[in-house]
């Protein structure tokens, strides 16, 4: 079996290959052109994500602050509360005692206190 090569099968040939790769630049410009919005919303996403960790971080940092606020407001009423009882009928000096020593360790030593 011979295969005779002539002109218009060279043309052929030829042309055939310059529409393939016609084609396939075509798709690859159509995957570009899609892509290039996703890109984009999987930018700003990724900047949200950003955003959201660090307001995440930020309120972490004031509930934490929160919650020693709150133990300062707990020792000063407690305070508060046995000065009252202690003006109201002079006793409770025991209480007291206790109070100041509780009040002291925490203010001076930065220990916690019991209740």
């Amino acid at each position: 079996m011979t295969i005779e090569l002539n002109l218009a099968t060279v043309i052929y040939i030829c042309s055939c290959i310059g529409v393939v790769g016609g084609a396939v630049k075509v798709l690859v410009e159509a995957k570009k052109a899609l892509q290039k919005p996703l890109d984009e919303v999987n930018k700003k996403l990724e900047h949200y994500d950003d955003c959201l960790a660090r307001d995440k971080r930020r309120i972490d940092q004031m509930d934490d602050a929160l919650a020693e606020l709150t133990k300062s407001i707990n020792m000063l009423v407690r305070s508060n509360r046995t000065m009252l009882y202690h003006m109201e009928d002079g006793n409770h000096t025991g209480e007291i005692k206790k109070e100041i020593d509780e009040l002291d360790a925490w203010l001076l030593e930065g220990k916690e206190y019991k209740k």
